[in-house]
């Protein structure tokens, strides 16, 4: 990890309005808005991922980010690293298309597993210095998760302290930890690691 230079937030919401300007209102604006306003809705006022990004203010080698989803926040990651490995279940034909237009493809690079134990091995054979939980927000997957990545030694939780419903497990996850120190910037919450 080193220090950010400062310029990353602009870069990254540069390249996530370019995105919006070009695919307008298809069905992913909503999800490209969250990623660079703030537009949570469970927390309007709160930060966006590139605010957060920014407030930490670090840049990494590689990255790990369990969650895909739409793609933008793989997008945004590679504005603060080098190399992002995202892992999901799900494989979406749009994804590929979004980060080549956003200039990203050779940096980011997408594992499809079947199911937590080919998640472990996956997450096992990386090396990264961060980690971007944003998967199921049940309680047992996040713990999971948080069990897979904790090693790092930084994690980034979205959804914080619940994403909807009873999907409330990145606050349940860190509420019962013992070790570490919990940074509450709802929607988000990084975890450390005790020095």
């Amino acid at each position: 990890m080193r220090t950010a230079t400062g310029k990353e937030g602009a870069a990254a919401r540069a390249t996530v309005q370019r995105l919006i300007d070009k695919y307008g209102a298809d069905g992913h604006e909503s999800v490209m808005q969250w990623s660079s306003e703030r537009r949570h809705p469970a927390f309007p006022d709160g930060p966006s991922l590139i605010d957060v990004l920014e407030q930490k203010n670090l840049l990494y080698d590689r990255v790990l980010e369990i969650g895909t989803a739409r793609g933008m926040s793989a997008i945004i990651l590679t504005h603060w690293a080098d190399v992002v490995h995202t892992i999901d279940i799900y494989k979406s034909e749009w994804i590929p298309h979004i980060w080549a237009e956003a200039g990203v493809e050779g940096r980011v690079k997408q594992i499809i597993v079947k199911d937590d134990k080919e998640k472990a091995q996956a997450v096992a054979g990386l090396d990264f210095e961060m980690a971007n939980i944003d998967g199921a927000h049940t309680r047992p997957a996040v713990q999971i998760d948080f069990d897979l990545t904790k090693h790092c030694g930084l994690l980034l939780f979205h959804d914080y302290p619940r994403a909807f419903g009873d999907r409330d497990g990145p606050g349940w996850v860190l509420g019962r930890q013992k070790e570490g120190a919990v940074t509450d910037l709802r929607p988000f919450a990084w975890w450390e690691a005790s020095k």
